[in-house]
């Protein structure tokens, strides 16, 4: 038995239901009366083979052939290994190029999860094994998974589109603990942006505005994206009432349609933005208003 140039030693070599194994020099022999027989030729680490062999005469000598299985160790990706709790299986992300492969899960750093094939679901860390299972390829590889928390994403008083110049943006999250870290040029949000303190007061500056929020032990929350219109608001009572809510807007839409008239004040306080024109801008400034600012203009 040999693979190449190399004699092959402990081969497992079963014919006429008795299995012998080859010695140091790759040789075995068995006592078989005349006839044709089916064997098979196993080898932890080789690729199994199968074949028939004829004997007609005393002394029938059979040289073999195997081949040992490629190694595709680093070709195994395991990834998507930070995991938000979900309270479900949680399983990371494995590709193997389509070759059959076993997952065993097991927990370390203080985790307690005996190692099993079943995906854990609990917070903690775990080892990831993955091992080829292919005829024909040997592998395997270990990787970490950690399973956490993960802080709620944030939330605006406010959301993308119009908002009114000089009025508070105020950022919460539902993760008691949490601390808020906002950008507002752009950039993606970290623990050494601005800290959020308080209510943000809307300038004309302020456009894209990007939020995290964070907690020891938790992952960080997904990024909330806020892009702003910040528009001024100087006035829209168009009802010449206490407050200015969804009627008003409402009266400008009909307005335009010219199935509403408007006295004089009237008109002057439709003009929200006072860009000299009564339009559709003025009215989504004022539903906006009423649907995120509590307070009077």
């Amino acid at each position: 038995m040999s693979s190449g140039q190399n004699k092959v030693g402990d081969v497992a070599i079963t014919v006429n239901e008795q299995t012998i194994y080859t010695d140091v020099n790759g040789a075995a022999a068995v006592m078989l009366p005349k006839g044709t027989y089916d064997y098979s030729i196993v080898k932890q680490m080789y690729i199994t083979k199968a074949g028939k062999v004829s004997v007609t005469q005393d002394n029938v000598t059979l040289n073999i052939d195997i081949v040992l299985k490629e190694d595709i160790s680093n070709s195994i990706i395991i990834s998507d290994l930070e995991k938000p709790y979900t309270g479900s299986d949680i399983l990371p992300t494995i590709n193997t190029n389509g070759i059959g492969y076993i997952t065993e899960y097991e927990g370390i750093n203080g985790t307690v999860y005996t190692k099993t094939n079943i995906p854990p679901k609990d917070i903690g860390s775990y080892s990831v094994t993955v091992t080829i299972t292919s005829e024909q390829y040997i592998g395997t590889k270990t990787a970490i998974m950690e399973i956490r928390q993960k802080v709620a994403k944030p939330y605006a008083n406010v959301s993308s589109g119009l908002c009114i110049i000089s009025k508070d943006l105020v950022l919460s999250t539902s993760t008691q603990g949490a601390q808020i870290y906002y950008t507002v040029d752009g950039q993606e949000p970290t623990i050494n942006s601005n800290r959020y303190e308080g209510a943000i007061t809307i300038d004309k500056n302020i456009n894209t505005v990007k939020v995290i929020a964070v907690k020891d032990g938790y992952y960080n929350s997904d990024v909330l994206v806020l892009e702003l219109i910040p528009t001024p608001l100087y006035d829209g009572n168009v009802n010449l009432a206490d407050k200015i809510d969804m009627l008003d807007a409402f009266k400008i839409l009909k307005y335009m349609a010219s199935l509403q008239e408007f006295t004089q004040p009237q008109i002057q306080s439709a003009d929200a933005n006072k860009d000299g024109k009564i339009n559709i801008l003025d009215a989504l400034l004022i539903q906006r208003y009423s649907l995120f600012y509590s307070e009077e203009q």
